[in-house]
Parts: structure tokens; sequence; C-alpha cells
């Protein structure tokens, strides 16, 4: 029995069984073992346990699947945890063991790495089943899941939060928004995702996880229409210190009053109670926050003269509830110093047009026109004011809207935004405003996995201060702009997952700031750009599943900082140029389903294994190579 194996079948025993600290070495070892195999893209069969009906391919199928992909990012052992974990989904959600069959769990449906960890997104299918416990042979700690989303018709996910996912420490993002079941299904006795969160020790003085029901380093939690009972956890401040999005609206099930403990809970930002039946005034303390806590909810809690006695069991003089003076509706959470005052680091002038600027984002973002309604912008939920400049971060949330132009009543040279960040919000659409080119102190744009549209502004060529633009996972179509070889700043540009049949342009050999590259799965075509090698600083480079022709051009053996070169998928041919040996950054080259012959260049197949981890087809990679 090979090690991938006998890792699998402990996962497999495991699956029902709490969380246990002990690990024994053999397991570990196993898990190590199976990470290698993957890094170096074996044919050994899957981990998932071939005994489970939930494994519907042909062997040959599931072969072919893995003898070509590699996990890039992380250690073995953070991709043995990371695959032993993700692997459960298929046995607790049956619908997943269609797709979620190859080593690469990143090549899965629904899953997407980066380096900063591994993100899961299942919020277009209908999902049948349960969330499935972390195994008992798995290190948490090594467990790369950074976010776990769920939206949609959720009315086959049954049973509670796993209690295993408290030890889930990476996990900052947490999203389980299944809808309710529709009345015509209530006699199926199938719920959603159901949680009692009564039980909550209140006594103890210390953190204990089995008090709490979340991940300990979550910041971003979203659990709406859902089955939620009980009153809210006393402890949630002490269990989950980092959360600063909370949204638990539409859950009617929920009662009582705000527990006073949550007047501690600095890290909270804004919390959606909506549609609850949550009752008395918010904790006091939440109007000194900086900045201020949003507070969305029923007029039980955000109404001055009807908080302090909606709820019939609590004493109007709880110390849960301030005066009758102070109310944390949206519209009046901040104090007068807060939310009128004087902003900080700006001059008048930067202020006028920065505001300007961003007041326009209420006209077509509706779910912040609530929110922003200070005159003080640096109190705004998701506006961070620093010496450096303003960055606004609305991510993974579900507001509906599109993205302003820039007014001509604003004078783009006074606005100091500095970051724009919308990923995972997506419902955000439209196109990208081509007058975004005028805004001469940006440096960060993000639109990743959005409903953004459109072509890429040609216009945008002209953000001198751009450094990060990632536009990934949206609708995007059209050309790469030969005018985006200006933006001589740009250190990350990702456009994975666009649709712009076209070439790389050559022009963008200007770019040489740039790190990273990532067009994969983009439809480009042509040959690779020569003229890429004055790219000095390129570090990531990726092309891959595109219609990429041609040889790899010998200049691009003097980019020696490139560590990361992903090309498989494409129609290149030609042998590998020895003087890649140059290469020496290179720890990483993934060259699979091209039409490459003749044998590596000698230092890589030296370290091949060693310090490099490289796949192509078994042709260049056999000890005959040199024949083919």
């Amino acid at each position: 029995m090979t090690y991938p194996q006998l890792a699998a079948q402990v996962a497999r025993r495991s699956l029902r069984r709490q969380w246990q600290p002990e690990i024994s070495v053999w397991v570990l070892l196993a898990f190590t073992v199976l990470a290698l195999f993957v890094s170096v893209a074996t044919a050994s069969p899957p981990l998932l346990n071939t005994q489970s009906p939930a494994v519907l391919q042909k062997e040959e199928e599931l072969l072919d699947c893995t003898e070509h992909e590699a996990i890039p990012f992380y250690t073995a052992e953070q991709q043995a945890n990371t695959l032993a974990f993700l692997a459960e989904f298929p046995y607790a959600i049956p619908a997943l063991s269609n797709t979620w069959v190859c080593h690469n769990f990143c090549k899965w449906n629904g899953v997407h790495c980066s380096e900063e960890g591994v993100e899961v997104s299942l919020h277009s299918r209908r999902l049948i089943g349960r969330l499935p416990e972390v195994p008992a042979a798995v290190d948490p700690d090594h467990i790369m899941v950074t976010s776990i989303v769920l939206k949609g018709r959720g009315d086959g996910i049954e049973s509670t939060l796993p209690e295993s996912w408290l030890h889930l420490t990476k996990l900052t993002t947490l999203q389980l928004n299944l809808e309710n079941k529709p009345p015509v299904l209530t006699s199926l006795k199938i719920q959603n995702v159901a949680y009692n969160m009564q039980p909550m020790n209140t006594a103890a003085s210390s953190m204990n996880t089995k008090a709490c029901f979340l991940p300990h380093n979550v910041v971003n939690v979203s659990i709406t229409r859902n089955s939620i009972s009980g009153h809210l956890p006393p402890r949630f401040p002490l269990c989950n210190p980092k959360i600063k999005y909370l949204y638990l609206q539409y859950n009617p099930d929920i009662y009582g009053p705000i527990p006073k403990e949550w007047g501690k809970w600095t890290s909270l930002q804004i919390l959606n109670i909506k549609g609850t039946r949550v009752c008395g005034c918010a904790p006091p303390e939440w109007v000194n926050f900086n900045p201020p806590v949003t507070l969305l909810a029923e007029d039980l809690v955000t109404h001055p003269e009807i908080c302090n006695t909606s709820c019939p069991d609590i004493s109007t003089s709880s110390s849960s509830a301030p005066s009758s003076s102070s109310s944390s509706a949206p519209s009046s959470s901040s104090s007068a110093l807060e939310c009128d005052g004087p902003i900080p680091f700006y001059s008048e002038s930067q202020q006028v047009n920065t505001r300007s600027f961003l007041e326009a984002f209420k006209d077509t973002i509706e779910d912040l026109q609530p929110l922003w309604t200070c005159m003080n912008f640096c109190v705004w939920p998701y506006v961070l004011c620093t010496p450096a400049g303003v960055a606004v971060e609305i991510t993974g949330t579900e507001f509906f809207g599109h993205v302003p132009e820039v007014s001509p009543d604003v004078d783009t040279a006074e606005v100091v935004v500095t970051k724009l960040d919308f990923s995972h919000s997506m419902w955000v659409e439209g196109d990208y405003p081509a007058s975004w080119a005028s805004l001469h102190s940006l440096e960060h744009v993000s639109f990743a996995y959005t409903a953004m549209s459109g072509t890429l502004p040609s216009e945008w060529g002209d953000m001198d201060a751009l450094r990060y633009l990632d536009l990934s996972f949206t609708w995007t179509n059209g050309m790469f702009p030969q005018s985006w070889s200006r933006l001589a700043k740009l250190e990350v540009l990702n456009l994975m997952h666009l649709t712009l049949p076209d070439h790389p342009p050559d022009s963008w050999s200007h770019m040489t700031a740039l790190r990273e590259l990532n067009l994969a799965s983009t439809r480009a075509s042509g040959t690779l750009p020569a003229s890429w090698s004055s790219l000095k600083n390129l570090e990531i480079l990726s092309l891959s599943n595109n219609t990429m022709f041609g040889s790899l051009p010998e200049q691009w053996g003097s980019l020696k900082q490139l560590a990361t070169l992903m090309l498989h998928k494409n129609y290149l041919g030609g042998s590998i140029p020895e003087i890649y040996n140059d290469m020496t950054a290179l720890t990483r080259a993934s060259l699979e389903d091209n039409r490459f012959c003749g044998c590596l260049p000698s230092v890589w197949a030296a370290q091949q294994g060693v310090s490099m981890t490289i796949t192509a087809q078994k042709e260049v990679l056999a000890s005959d190579c040199a024949t083919t």
C-alpha cells in the first residue's frame, strides 16, 4: 500500500472523531510523503478512497488528472494537511465527488490558491450533505484554508458547524449564507446549517475553545438566512477577538439583548442583526470606538426611545442600555468629535476632494448610504486613513452596485485615495471607470472575484503610481492594452481567468518593476515575447492554460529573479534552452501538457526534487530524454 493510500485510510477512519492533538509520527510521515508525491506530480492513485461510491471517474481518467498537476506555494506538510482536509468535502457533500478528484486541490472547481492561502467558494452550487470534520490525524495549523464561502440555495446542508473547525487557525473569512428552505420542503426535515448559540459558558474567565463556536482568527463572518437560534453569546469577543465584520441578519430565531460583554469587543466594526429578534440598546462603549461600531438592526435596538424597554426580561438600568440620548443607528453612531470633527493628515483641499470622490460611491452602491454618513470619512466603515493616504477596502461583502467615474468637479490631484479594493464582493458589477486614470495617488486596485465586466481601459496606462492591479476571475474581455506598458511602477498584475484572445504585448517589457505577472486562462495566443527578458525583477510568471505556441525564448535565461514559471497547458514545443540554467532563483517550473522534446537543462535535472520542482511530459523527464 502506498503512503497516499495509507494517509487516505487514516483520514477516512477519523471522519467522525473529535479533534485529537496527539498525532503519531508515522501519520505525519505519511502525510509528508504524500505531499512530496503530489509535488513531483506522480501518477499515484488519488487521495480519495477508491472504495467510496463518491468516486465515479474511470481509473485512467484519475491517473491522467494526477500525473500532470502539482501544487504551488506551500510546503510539503502544508500541502498534505490541506489536501487531507479538503478531501473530506466530497464525502460530506457528494456533489463534489465528480470534480474534486485530482491530487492538486488548486485545480478543483471552486478552489483558488495563492501565496496568502486557499480560498474555497461554493456559492454557485446546490449542495446536499453536511460540513466535514477536520480528520483527527491532520494538523490544523498546516491547513492553508483562509476562506470558506458557501452561498446560494443550501437547503440540503444539515448538521452543525463542526467543532473541529475551531482549530483552523488560518481561516479568516467564513461565509455560510444558505437561503432558508422553501416551505414546500419542510416535511423533508432537511434544514440549513443550524447553530445553537445558547450554551456558551459565560462564567468562565479564560478562553475555552469548547465555549466557542467559530475559529479563533476569523475576521469576516457572514452567517445569514440560516437556522441560527438562541441568544448572542457573551463570550464572542473573547473567543473571536479579531472579528471586524459580523453579519447575522435574517435569522429570526436569534433573540434577546446584545450582551454587555460586547462593549469590550474593540475589533468589531460592523454588526448586522436585521431580521432577528434581538432587543435592547447597544453597548454604550461602541460610540467611543475608533471607528465606532456600525449597527444595522431593527428599531428594538436602534431607536433610542424603544430600546430601553424592548426586552421585557431585561432591566432598563442594565449596563447594556445607554441613555436615550445615545443611539447606535448608523446615522448617529459617532460622537461629534469623531463624526464631524477634523480629519487628520490631509490639507483642507485634499479633504474636500477626497470626500467628494468617495461620496459618489454612495450613489452607485446604495448599501453604503447608511454607513457613510459622517463628515469625517476616516471613521467610515471600510475606510482607513493613514499619513500615506486613504485605503478603501470593501471586500467580501454582498453589496450591489457599480463603481463611479470621477466627477468633473473633483480635482484629482487633491484626491489622496491610495487603495480601492472590492475583491470578493461578488455583486459589484459594471465597467471599469476610465477616469480613474487621473487618480495619481492610486497605488492598489482589486476587483478580483467580482462581477465587473467590459474591457481593460487603455486610459489606465496613465496611472503613474499604480503598483498592484488584480482583476482576476471577473467577466472582463477584449485585448491587452498596449498603453499599460507605461505602468512603470506596477509590481503585481493578475488578469487570471479573463477573456483576452490576444497576443501578450511585447511592449509590456517596459513594465520593469513587475514582480508577478499572471495571465493564466485568458485565452492568450501567439509566441512568448522574447522582449520580456528585460523584466529583471520578475519572480512569478504564469501563462498557463492558453494557446501559446512556438519555442521558449533563449533570452529569458536572463530572468535571474524568476522563482515560479507556469506554462502548462499550451502548444509550446522545442527543447528547453540550456541557458535557463542561469535562472538561479527558479524553484518551480510547470511545463506539462505541451510539446517539448529533449532533456531538462543540466542544473534543472540535477536539482529536480531537491531545490526545484519541475513538471513536464514524461518524455522530457525520462532518463532517455536525449532520444526524444
